[in-house]
């Protein structure tokens, strides 16, 4: 008798298998796939931390609207001219103030410090000598980045396309992957705080263009996990989502260890981030000087600190995280790599692939079919 096709229950369950995103518990066994570690060149103690600020990539803050199945930037509409405002005409007092004859320079009260720094500027400008250079601002974090990433889940390689878009203050990040005939899709969009960090707004996770776990945040609350079973939590910190997190780490990442909030869709747990050394990797994209952070999350069934989570910022490329490892509750290993990573239009690492994200044998494997489907319907 001839052997069915795969069923969507089956399918269903290798898709949360599959996917790093959902933590979903499972019992079906993975063959051990072997995954050969990045070659280190070199490792040393890291001396110097690479600062990157976002700059708003239009005068003024665009809308982004989130659509029902995902977010995307669908309408960028620019405000319109700022309104003239007519300046108020000072006091009499005020204004003869500002016409007096200048004056020896006032000692600033905040004390006998702020007053020597006056007495030397005032030196250095009688000694006709050039005032200190003023410190260089920190680099600006691409406005749009394209990338190809190399993943593996339990040792199943498959691949990611990634992109990043800013406009305004506003921010979008899509995931996309093919496995096995599955389609999987991630998106984050949220706007830029005033300190330069992210704050995620809205969460989603698709398979085959169905939402299947998402989180909003809006008011010091998030609601989260399955559509139909949304559960609403108290949060006065902005929780990150996977796709953000590495992005927010590295424009905000000091040196010192880093306490963030995330969430998965299905959960919400903290993450605690620290400096262990500087590395120069060789990666499928090439060989890449690397600051290497490490992580730790609070695991309240164990009532301890877990570890398992690592993330390599790339500071000659603005500290794009190229590679991160991660386990989900479950024990399960997520790790990628980038292979392909384009800057702004511009291509610094990789060569360009072909445009198909899914090889044309892409058959189900036996293995998947035979533990996914019913006992009775995988003997015929």
């Amino acid at each position: 008798m001839q052997k069915r096709r795969f069923t969507l229950p089956g399918a269903v369950l290798f898709s949360v298998l599959l996917h790093f995103f959902l933590v979903a518990g499972s019992e079906m066994a993975l063959p051990d796939f072997y995954t050969a570690p990045d070659e280190v060149l070199e490792r040393k103690k890291a001396t110097h931390i690479q600062h990157v600020q976002i700059v708003a990539a239009a005068a003024a803050p665009v809308k982004v609207q989130a659509a029902a199945a995902g977010v995307r930037f669908v309408s960028m509409k620019k405000t319109g001219p700022a309104k003239k405002k007519h300046r108020k005409m000072p006091p009499p007092e005020t204004a003869a103030r500002k016409n007096a004859p200048a004056t020896e320079p006032a000692v600033n009260a905040n004390g006998p410090a702020a007053a020597e720094e006056v007495e030397k500027s005032v030196a250095t400008v009688m000694a006709g000598a050039a005032p200190p250079p003023a410190p260089e601002p920190a680099p600006a974090f691409p406005i749009q980045i394209n990338a190809v990433l190399e993943a593996r889940y339990n040792g199943i390689p498959f691949t990611i396309r990634q992109s990043w878009v800013m406009e305004g203050l506003r921010y979008a990040i899509d995931l996309s992957a093919k496995r096995f005939g599955f389609h999987f899709q991630l998106s984050s969009e949220g706007s830029i705080t005033p300190q330069g960090g992210l704050s995620p707004e809205h969460y989603r996770l698709l398979l085959n263009n169905n939402l299947r776990t998402m989180a909003d945040y809006a008011n010091g609350e998030i609601r989260y996990g399955k559509p139909s079973e949304l559960k609403t939590a108290a949060l006065p910190v902005v929780p990150q989502d996977t796709a953000s997190l590495p992005f927010h780490v590295a424009v905000t990442f000091t040196g010192q260890p880093q306490s963030i909030f995330v969430t998965t869709g299905n959960s919400v747990y903290q993450v605690r981030l620290f400096v262990d050394a500087e590395e120069k990797l060789k990666l499928p994209g090439g060989t890449i000087r690397t600051l290497h952070l490490l992580g730790e999350r609070f695991d309240p069934k164990l009532g301890q600190m877990v570890t398992g989570y690592e993330v390599w910022l790339a500071p000659d490329y603005l500290n794009y995280p190229v590679k991160f490892i991660g386990h989900t509750s479950n024990g399960d290993r997520f790790e990628y790599r980038v292979k392909e990573l384009v800057l702004e239009g511009r291509r610094v690492l990789g060569e360009k692939s072909d445009d198909s994200e899914e090889p044309a044998d892409d058959a189900i494997p036996d293995w998947i079919r035979q533990r996914s489907l019913p006992e009775s319907q995988s003997n015929r």
